[in-house]
């Protein structure tokens, strides 16, 4: 399959932002477990279910890195 650079860059930007989102969503659990954690009256189902948010989210995080990566190794297996 031949890529070109406009399709490169197009797929490149796209895996970013969804990188980026994941990322933000991983902040964002974070931030939760820590209110959660210091909470007088501690929901430790809702500690759990942000847990395996921000769980779910590094996840993410790692398969669009592996695709970014299997996408710049093709563009340079091409030059």
């Amino acid at each position: 399959m031949h890529i070109t650079n406009l399709d490169f860059d197009s797929k490149l930007v796209s895996l970013e932002s969804e990188w980026r989102q994941a990322y933000e969503s991983g902040l964002a659990a974070r931030a939760e477990i820590e209110a959660l954690t210091a909470a007088e009256k501690r929901d430790e189902m809702a500690v759990a279910r942000a847990q395996l948010l921000l769980e779910r989210t590094e996840a993410a995080k790692s398969r669009i890195m592996a695709r970014i990566d299997r996408l710049e190794d093709s563009i340079i297996r091409r030059r």
